[in-house]
Parts: C-alpha cells; structure tokens; sequence
C-alpha cells in the first residue's frame, strides 16, 4: 500500500514538473517575440501606447495572417498551375506571400489606434517576417544541393 502512494506521489510531481517547463518554455518564446517586436519598433521609429497594445497588435495580427493565409494558399496553387518556368513560379509565391504579409499588416495597423507604423516600416517588417517563414524552407534546400 506505502508502495503505491509512493508512486502516485512521483507520477504526480513528474506531471506538475513536465506542466511547469512547457509554461516556461513557452513563456520563453512569447517573452522573446514580444522584445523581438518592441525592439523592431524601437528601431523602425514606429509608435505604441504600452506593451499590451503591442501584445495585441501581435495577437491580432497572428489572427488576420492565419485568415488571409487561407487564400495566400489557394493564391499560390494557380500560380503553380499557370506558370511553366520554375523560378518565376518561386519568385511570385514569395512575392504573394509578402503581398499578404504586408497587407495583414496593413489592417491591423489601420485597425489599432494606439500603434502607428510607417510603410516602410510595414515593408521591412513583411520582409523580415517572410524570411523568418521562410528559413527552414533555404535550409532544406542547402542541404539537399550537398
């Protein structure tokens, strides 16, 4: 009986422990995306009212980019069915998807009195998340040409 209480004991701090790293791992990685994005508005001389306006700018725009990827997707696919060459195929997917990128991020802009961001700002953010996107994709293709 002192055996089996023993291991109910373990069973339960091994959940509370597994529980406890995934909050902090992912309190890591939001932490990180939002000085990541607080540091890109300090830099691009863009402005916001307080760090939860910058939450959810981030939130709204992880939203409306999930919405419009839907239609990025069906978007690409008549490209790869009208275009023959396959460079120009890549290039005019990279370049709807910054288009939708830029454009998610156009609305949430509109959409958010308390952050104003410039269009420059808006298209070097695009392009910075498109590369982000995009990295694993270069990185599979550097390893399959070796």
């Amino acid at each position: 009986m002192e055996r089996n209480s023993k291991s109910v004991g373990s069973h339960i701090m091994a959940i509370t422990l597994i529980v406890l790293l995934v909050l902090f791992s992912a309190s890591i990685i939001f932490f990180g995306i939002l000085f990541g994005t607080v540091g890109f508005f300090h830099i691009s001389n863009s402005s916001y009212d307080s760090i939860w306006s910058v939450c959810l700018f981030i939130l709204l725009l992880s939203f409306v980019s999930g919405f419009l990827e839907l239609f990025e997707y069906l978007l690409k696919i008549i490209i790869t069915g009208i275009s023959a060459q396959h460079k120009v195929t890549v290039l005019l997917k990279y370049g709807v998807e910054l288009l939708f990128l830029y454009g998610s991020l156009s609305i949430v802009d509109d959409w958010m009195e308390s952050i104003s961001l410039s269009s420059y700002s808006k298209l070097f953010f695009a392009i910075l998340l498109l590369i982000i996107g995009n990295i694993d994709s270069l990185q599979k293709k550097k390893h399959k040409n070796k």
